[in-house]
């Protein structure tokens, strides 16, 4: 077996004469014992004819079978007959619903894949179902094998849903192997006719709860439900159910029943289960119907509502009369049975395609075309059955239908077959509408929604949410536009609110259409209830249904333009005017009917114009412009008058409206016609505010037409320059040079401007300030007009002039004394210069100060006084310096560099450089000592000892001068310290007197082993001792000084290992050595010098190993 899902729905309301479906007539009769007519019919039947006896013979006052009107078949009340052509209530009339009517409108409800060919097309006129399942096809592969049925022990119907299994594996007894189901939803509405009122409504102590006394027809309005299956084999009883469910349930791949999310599915309070049971011989032996209460009902879960067997149509009673029921008096009113059953005892044929067990003339081959007439229920094959819910009590919606076969009639019997489908019995159909098809923005229109309860329970209202205007509800807030809400009949658009089957809920607002509103406006609502309201608290299943309108929006437009047939004029002359007016409006917008069309110069060009200068009025236009014709024209000339503007501006204004609207829709258009102006302007730069004789200066004459863009082009006459003369023809004037004329004869306003360039070099004898004056005549082509322009600019003439003297004072100076110098500044020129002095000799270069005129213009003097009174001002400035005397001889000044600057006047871009240096004579008396000296002025400590000499000399004066004055002082500038302080001779490093005599005492050419030096190594031991010398010579309190860099040299070169660079190094640090041995050495820690001890020495720095290269 196989659920299905996704039937199609029908919500028919019935007509006046038809209130419910049955197959066979007599379960529509047994259910629906209410039109007079049909009563006395019955009563006759049952007078001349015994049950399951034959009455082809028998008819009714018209000649028509009872029962049976297209096939041949005994009138036993039992038969279950497919297609009677049989009304529900009424078997003579064919025009109402068969389980043939649902065939033939829904076809087989089969798993999705599955094609039946030849199935029949749905009809334009469906059946008269609320709803209908369709012929449910129990099996799932498009071969219809694989059939699904319930397994394990839990699913029985006593057990809740969750408890239930499904297989496709285990084997169901054909007996009780289901093929197809199907079941149907109607509500008797008999309007045709008028019942007497129930004596209940006389009896003011009578219980009248149910009961409509006021319009009795309503107490018809019962819901019926009708179900039915067939099965494979007849060869035995079969015990089945049927199943209304509340909640929706699903079957899921693991064997497990779930709702629509997947959770597990359980028995709701409400669900319905109808039991009743296949028969070989026809007759229905029992049928029970129970409501699902979950505990405490007849049977556990279970409760017994209701009792029924064969469909009785005889057991009738007359409105009003108190019938009997198997000998059993009945209720007063309106008696029937509420649940019966049938099931057929012969062959039928089947509507749909049938193939039992022991029957192969049906053709069920899907590859071929369908053939009803090919397939027949045998007898016990087909099962019909109907209740009615309302006489019951059972209301509410349900979700689903489920039939099953079952093992045995106890109600824990296990489950076999069964078939699942949708079954949903609420539903609300939504509408809306809209009282205009077309209009526009800023229009009001009037919408109407509404919804309709198709179901066959009350419910209650959630929400009303509308696209445009927003929450319907009552007590929302309407949407922008959203106005009048009216909910008809009152009140029913409030939340909870309770909506009957068939009863409606209309709702009514106005809106108005805004700017930026789509065309069309689609306009949605979507109502959506409840199935229960718990004291305003709303709860179970929801029912949503959505409409749509759409409101076409016409968009009025118009646009215009107005075109002179000429750019330039003047006053005499004629314009030709011509006005388009367009209509841009949609399609769909009506006619645009003309206002007023007024013109600037023509006037009211929809009466004619009698203006001044107007001529030849033509108007095509007429009343009104469609959107089908598009554009018409107007045109008229007009004669330029003297005191009209320039431009001569002329608009035209046009007022419509549509037709029927009264909406303003308007535009203008304008044309400017232009009584052209000529101008000239010029300007003439200098590249230079100030200037001086020999300077040159660039000028730039620009010159613009400013004339209206409609003036003919400017002719030049002539172009006079003060200093440059005609720059038409060239310049040959004094100065004058590089002129480039880009101007050439005429000037366009198009071209705009143009230019003229020329240098001037400044000459002897030019005004101060120097003015230029250029003046341009020239007249528009084709015109006499003079249109002229002059520019000037104005240069001052400057003469700056200073100098710069440096010079050395008090010569010569001792070396290692301060020698002064002077740095001597004077304005000889006219204006004041800043001043940026530079000169490294000078503390805090550069110097920055004013330096003024200095007095007598033509002929200025600076005294010793202006100098030295240190004030700038007055155009005289000297300033004193001191540099230490460094080098013997003639000793190099830096040089001194000014910059002058004007400052007098802003913008002169000229620097007056001027620099001078100067030498100064210093004389050297400091001492030094040869190598002979510090080589022999060594001891081993044994000849200098206390008490005639102090310690510091015990190992000779040379180890005094390196431990006291060199290693022990961390500031003589050629002590390193790396943790213990040494002597820098770049390939060596002296820490001792020892590592000194091994310096002074190695052999120039042999290793301490004596292996012999290479060139390199000679060199460097050779010229050690000469450097070591003259560092000594340096840490003497009064040694003579030296040129850092040349100690540095012979440093870097000892280290390089370089012979030509130790040889050329050494040579000026050697003459060092030997300038000063004349000078007395001075101690000024009262050391004495010892003599000589040249061998102690040389023995106590034996054997000469910190001399070796290696």
């Amino acid at each position: 077996m196989k659920s299905v899902k996704g039937f199609i729905r029908k919500h028919v309301l019935l007509s006046l004469t038809a209130f419910g479906l049955v197959l066979s007539g007599a379960l529509v009769w047994a259910l629906h014992p209410d039109e007079v007519e049909l009563f006395e019919l019955s009563e006759q039947w049952a007078t001349e004819n015994t049950l399951n006896g034959p009455c082809e013979d028998k008819t009714d006052q018209q000649g028509q079978d009872y029962f049976f009107t297209q096939q041949e078949a005994p009138c036993d009340s039992t038969n279950a007959v497919i297609n009677d052509s049989g009304a529900p209530g009424d078997p003579l009339d064919p025009d109402n619903d068969d389980w043939e009517t649902i065939y033939a409108d829904l076809g087989l409800n089969t798993p999705a894949g599955i094609v039946i060919p030849g199935a029949p097309v749905p009809p334009a006129t469906p059946g008269d179902y609320l709803v209908a399942t369709g012929i449910i096809v129990d099996h799932i592969n498009p071969d219809g094998t694989d059939d699904s049925m319930f397994t394990t022990g839990g699913s029985k119907d006593v057990n809740d849903i969750s408890q239930w299994m499904h297989t496709i594996t285990k084997p169901t007894p054909d007996k009780d192997n289901i093929l197809h189901a199907f079941a149907a939803l109607y509500r008797q509405d008999d309007n045709s006719i008028t019942p007497e009122l129930p004596p209940a409504c006389d009896d003011p102590e009578a219980d009248t709860t149910g009961i409509d006394c006021i319009n009795p027809k309503n107490n018809f309005e019962d819901i019926y439900i009708y179900f039915g299956m067939d099965r494979l084999a007849n060869n035995g009883a079969a015990d089945l159910g049927f199943w209304l469910f509340k909640a929706p349930i699903n079957q899921a791949s693991d064997g497990t029943f779930v709702d629509d999310l997947g959770n597990p599915a359980t028995q709701t309070i409400g669900n319905i289960l109808i039991l009743s049971e296949f028969n070989q011989g026809g007759a229905i032996a029992d049928l029970k119907v129970y409501e699902w209460v979950g505990a405490g009902g007849s049977d556990g879960p279970l409760n017994l509502l209701e009792e029924g067997a064969d469909c009785d149509f005889v057991d009738f009673a007359i409105p009003g009369t108190s019938p009997t029921r198997d000998g059993v008096a009945g209720p007063p009113i309106y008696p029937g049975q509420d649940v019966c059953g049938n099931v057929n005892t012969v062959a039928e044929v089947a509507p749909w395609k049938f193939h039992p067990k022991f029957d192969d003339t049906c053709n069920d081959n899907p590859a071929e075309e369908y053939d009803a007439t090919d397939c027949t229920f045998p007898p016990s094959s087909f099962y019909e059955g109907g209740a009615n819910l309302t006489a019951l009590g059972l209301t509410g919606c349900f979700s689903n239908f489920l039939a099953e076969t079952r093992s045995s009639p106890s109600l824990d019997a296990q489950l076999k077959d069964f078939v699942l489908g949708e079954f949903d019995t609420c539903s609300i159909m939504a509408s809306k509408s809209v009282d205009s098809e077309l209009s526009k923005i800023g229009d009001a229109v009037t919408y109407t929604v509404s919804v309709e309860n198709t179901g066959i329970s009350p419910l209650y209202l959630e929400s009303i949410d509308d696209s445009i205007a927003g929450d319907l509800l009552s007590g929302g807030t309407p949407n922008t536009g959203v106005s009048n809400v009216v909910a008809n009949p009152v009140g029913c658009n409030a939340l909870a609110a309770q909506l009957d089957p068939m009863d409606t809920c209309e709702v009514t607002y106005d809106y108005t259409v805004q700017a930026g509103d789509p065309d069309p406006v689609d306009n949605t609502v979507t109502f959506t209830y409840r199935e229960g309201n718990d004291g305003g608290t709303l709860e179970g299943q929801a029912f949503s249904s959505t409409s749509n309108e759409t409101l076409n929006l016409f968009a009025p437009d118009i646009s215009a333009t107005k075109v002179a047939d000429t750019e330039i004029s003047k006053v005499g002359d004629t314009i030709g005017y011509t006005i388009t007016i367009t209509n841009d409006s949609s399609s769909d917008t009506p006619d645009l009917v003309f206002d007023t069309i007024s013109d600037s110069i023509a006037g009211n060009l929809l009466t004619g114009s009698t203006n001044t200068g107007v001529s030849n009025l033509v108007d095509n236009c007429g009343a009104s412009l469609s959107s089908a014709t598009g554009s018409c024209t107007i045109t008229y000339d007009y004669t330029v008058q003297p005191g009209d503007a320039d431009p001569l501006v002329n608009t035209v204004d046009i007022d419509t409206h549509p037709t029927g609207f009264s909406n303003d829709v308007d535009t203008s258009a304008n044309e400017s016609v232009n009584l052209f102006d000529p101008d000239i302007s010029a300007t003439k730069v200098a590249d230079a505010e100030i200037s001086k004789v020999g300077d040159t200066i660039g000028y730039t004459i620009t010159i613009t037409n400013d004339s209206s863009s409609d003036t003919p082009d400017l002719v030049f006459d002539q172009i006079s320059d003060s200093i440059a003369g005609n720059l038409l023809t060239g310049s040959t004037n004094t100065g004058v040079s590089n002129l480039v004329d880009n101007c050439g004869s005429s000037l366009s306003n198009a071209t705009g401007s143009c230019t003229i360039t020329y240098d001037y070099t400044v000459q002897v004898g030019d005004a101060e300030p120097l003015d230029n004056l250029v003046s341009i005549e020239s007249y528009p082509t084709g015109f006499s007009n003079d249109v002229d322009t002059s520019a000037s600019d104005s240069a001052t003439v400057l003469h700056p002039d200073y100098t710069l003297d440096k010079s050395c004072q008090s010569e010569p100076a001792d070396l290692g004394t301060s020698i002064s110098f002077y740095v001597t500044l004077e304005n000889h020129g006219d204006v004041a210069l800043d001043i940026e002095l530079t000169d490294p000799d000078l503390v805090g270069s550069p110097l920055s100060f004013s330096l003024g005129v200095a007095t007598g213009a033509d002929d200025p003097v600076c005294t010793e006084v202006s100098l030295d009174n240190g004030d700038p001002s007055d155009g005289c400035h000297r300033i004193e310096g001191s540099i230490l005397a460094d080098t013997v001889g003639t000793q190099f000044l830096s040089t001194a560099t000014g910059l002058g600057t004007i400052s007098a006047v802003e913008g002169l871009p000229n620097e007056l450089e001027r620099t001078d240096d100067a030498t100064c004579d210093v004389t050297d008396i400091g001492a030094t000592r040869t190598l002979g000296f510090w080589k022999s002025h060594i001891s081993d400590g044994e000849l200098f000892v206390e008490p005639d000499w102090v310690e510091s000399v015990q190992y000779g004066y040379t180890c005094h001068v390196l431990e006291d004055h060199i290693l022990g002082d961390l500031t003589f500038e050629w002590t390193e310290n790396d943790g213990s302080p040494y002597l820098d001779l770049g390939w060596k490093q002296v820490r001792s007197c020892e590592d000194l005599f091994s310096i002074f005492w190695a052999h120039p050419s042999r290793e301490s082993d004596g292996g012999k030096r290479n060139k390199s190594c000679s060199a460097q031991i050779g010229s050690s001792d000469i450097l070591a010398a003259a560092l000594l010579n340096v840490a003497l309190d009064n040694g003579a000084s030296i040129d850092s860099q040349l100690i540095q040299d012979l440093i870097d070169a000892l280290e390089s290992g370089n012979f030509r660079d130790i040889k050329d190094a050494a040579g000026p640090v050697n003459n060092y050595n030997e300038s000063g041995d004349s000078q007395a050495i001075i101690d000024l820690d009262g050391t004495m010098i010892p003599h000589a001890d040249p061998n102690g020495g040389k023995e106590f720095a034996s054997p000469f190993e910190f001399g070796d290269c290696d």
